[in-house]
């Protein structure tokens, strides 16, 4: 999927040139790129194959709501991108909770805090831990294809969808139904009713350390098998899991709600 700033970025030169029905699957997307008080909010809107611009609103919430539903009636799904990308502008949680959005970048070309600004990961968790249910995506936010860049295929998300086809991928992203990677691949992700289980298909020659996440951001187990699974009898709000490679390449797993109908 390719996504510009505010105009549809698949044009019918590489649909003809790229895209092969049953082996590999262009789709086309925008980034809805608006600006509230003088801070970016940027939206990517994943499937929307027309020019999209920005709503506006009157404070960063409202905005990200107006984008988002404004994607969501183009027939794409919304996505907040790079929410502390952008360190001078970053987005506070509790204007990310409030907006009710239900996908932000966990992972794209800067996300992991410092001088005085959480990371991604932090964010993630103060949202649910507040009670918001929002999927964590990543991203490459590639602007720069020269041979020495790094951007282009930073990250991506892998998508279990029951076929390869544009409505199928996006209801699959929709649900939650991907993990998100620089790089580990999983084979299997398997939401239990009192916990989260993994399998890691990956290299040999790595190793690897699962962090099982709770509320405020806890480390509620960590375990370094290929077979990483958390259960407890009573488990907590969500959990979620991290997978750190020794390489340095990073899976962001999706949150299991537990209790109260969440």
């Amino acid at each position: 999927m390719l996504t510009d700033h505010n105009v549809q970025s698949v044009s019918p030169e590489l649909l003809e040139r790229f895209h092969a029905p049953g082996s590999f699957l262009l789709l086309p997307g925008v980034e809805v790129s608006d600006r509230v008080d003088g801070r970016p909010v940027h939206l990517n809107g994943l499937g929307v194959d027309r020019d999209m611009a920005p709503q506006g609103g009157r404070d960063v919430p409202d905005a990200i709501d107006r984008n988002r539903a404004a994607i969501e009636e183009a027939g794409g799904v919304a996505v907040l991108n790079h929410p502390n990308g952008l360190l001078r502008a970053a987005l506070g949680s509790d204007e990310i909770a409030a907006s009710g959005i239900g996908l932000f970048e966990v992972c794209c070309a800067d996300y992991l805090g410092g001088s005085g600004h959480p990371s991604t990961d932090q964010i993630w968790d103060a949202v649910l831990t507040g009670g918001g249910h929002v999927f964590g995506v990543a991203a490459d936010d590639a602007h720069d294809f020269g041979a020495d860049s790094r951007d282009p295929g930073f990250s991506w998300i892998m998508v279990r969808a029951a076929e390869l086809t544009g409505p199928a991928i996006l209801n699959a992203i929709r649900a939650g139904d991907f993990y998100a990677t620089t790089g580990v691949a999983l084979s299997s992700v398997r939401p239990l009713a009192n916990g989260l289980c993994l399998d890691i298909d990956d290299y040999e020659v790595y190793g690897f350390r699962t962090e099982f996440i709770g509320p405020e951001g806890r480390v509620l187990l960590s375990d370094e098998t290929r077979e990483p699974c958390f259960r407890r009898p009573a488990p907590p709000d969500y959990v979620r899991a991290r997978v750190q490679r020794s390489d340095g390449a990073v899976a962001w797993v999706q949150p299991v709600l537990f209790g109260d109908g969440r």
